[in-house]
């Protein structure tokens, strides 16, 4: 079973996600809390890899709780607003999912994108930041 990973370190300009295979609202919960623990959190991009994703038992309901609950939101706001969040989901399912999601997210202060190609994602993750 693939594991949940979270990758902030000093090699990559960016912080890594990748999702575990099955997305559930302790999936959500797991990511909030690695991802507010991560050094860069306020600064870096993020790279959320959805490609090993084989199920999802949450609700838009569920993403909406995520993106303006859990004392996320505050984080959120105060984080660099140039930053880029990729999310890489290549099948149709986590494609759709992705989108999903990102209608929760228009007015945070991150631009979010969704790929279906990782190589996509890394070049747009490459281009110079914006402030």
């Amino acid at each position: 079973m693939k594991k949940f990973l979270v990758e902030d370190n000093n090699v990559l300009p960016y912080i890594k996600v990748t999702m575990p295979e099955v997305v559930d609202s302790s999936a959500l919960d797991k990511l909030k809390d690695k991802l507010l623990a991560c050094p860069g959190f306020q600064t870096k991009d993020q790279l959320i890899d959805y490609s090993g994703v084989t199920h999802y038992t949450i609700s838009s309901a569920d993403l909406r709780r995520y993106v303006n609950g859990y004392g996320i939101r505050k984080v959120l706001d105060e984080a660099r607003a140039g930053r880029r969040i990729a999310l890489v989901a290549p099948t149709d399912m986590e494609f759709g999912m992705a989108r999903v999601f990102l209608s929760n997210t228009e007015d945070l202060p991150a631009s979010y994108q969704v790929f279906r190609a990782l190589e996509d994602a890394l070049q747009w993750l490459d281009q110079p930041p914006v402030d």
